[in-house]
């Protein structure tokens, strides 16, 4: 058995009895081969998810290993493994003398889960830089899709619908003198210090913004602080005083805290505003729906 909740971001989950880490293709062919995938989830640093606090049924599969590779070609396109820490990476594309990632800096995810979600932020995308995915089938089979096939939208893409998981990535970096830029990545950690709860457990924003939202009101953070909702509490499960759009845990939140916290807010939103916002971060019930 594996506690979810040491697997979490928000450190919040129950037991899950299938869970397996993965270090290369051949073995997560084999993994693919030997369980039942009806309720299959990868995760990298699971960021962006919550698990239900009574466990997962399904299976669960964490790269690591092969998939935490970089590799860099003297000119040209950077392949990086799906396992690959973001703000890691980020370091080392500074190194080296690439850049276009620097808005990466500050997001604590994977590669993969990068690019599932389109993450970034200052109002950029993965998607922006990236010319091809690597991914394998649940049959086994492994396929490079370009990324005009990739389905890629403000916070989506085609790898959220399932059946394919992401091993590695294709970017396309420009060329920067190495370590140039390292002065505009410290500035990019210190403003995300100060204006996110990074010492506290979250998914980060729990809501997407939106043209509409925004251009009515503002973005997500804003909408709920002018809600009077900051600082309150379900549980153990709190909306954090330093920024709105994150519900942090206080110590033993549980799944349902967060989602009742969710659910007000979004019904605040819509007796004020007429507007519900969209969830950002992924729930995974314990029956995997």
């Amino acid at each position: 058995m594996v506690k979810l909740a040491d697997k979490s971001y928000w450190k919040v989950g129950g037991e899950c009895s299938s869970f397996f880490d993965v270090g290369d293709e051949i073995q997560l062919k084999n993994t693919l081969k030997n369980n039942d995938l009806s309720k299959l989830i990868v995760i990298g640093n699971a960021t962006n998810l919550l698990f239900d606090s009574k466990g997962y049924d399904g299976v669960v599969i964490k790269l690591n290993g092969q998939f935490n590779q970089v590799s860099f070609s003297d000119s040209g396109p950077v392949e990086v493994g799906a396992a690959v820490w973001v703000p890691g990476l980020v370091r080392q594309l500074m190194k080296r003398g690439k850049g276009s990632l620097d808005h990466c800096v500050g997001i604590p995810a994977t590669v993969g889960g990068l690019v599932a979600m389109n993450g970034g932020s200052q109002r950029k995308s993965i998607s922006e830089n990236i010319i091809s995915v690597k991914v394998m089938d649940y049959d086994g089979n492994i396929h490079w899709i370009d990324r005009e096939e990739c389905l890629f939208s403000y916070r989506k893409s085609l790898f959220l619908d399932g059946g394919l998981i992401i091993l590695s990535v294709i970017l396309d970096l420009v060329d920067i003198e190495p370590n140039s830029n390292r002065i505009d990545l410290l500035k990019i950690l210190k403003e995300r210090r100060l204006k996110f709860p990074r010492k506290e457990p979250s998914c980060g924003s729990v809501f997407k913004s939106s043209v509409e939202l925004y251009n009515k009101i503002g973005p997500p953070g804003f909408v709920i602080e002018s809600l009077g909702l900051k600082g309150l509490k379900f549980g153990d499960a709190e909306i954090s005083e330093k920024h709105a759009n994150f519900i942090v845990n206080k110590g033993h939140a549980k799944s349902d805290d967060i989602i009742s916290l969710v659910k007000h807010i979004n019904l605040c939103c819509k007796n004020e505003y007429n507007i519900e916002m969209e969830a950002e971060a992924i729930y995974l019930t314990k029956s995997g729906e």
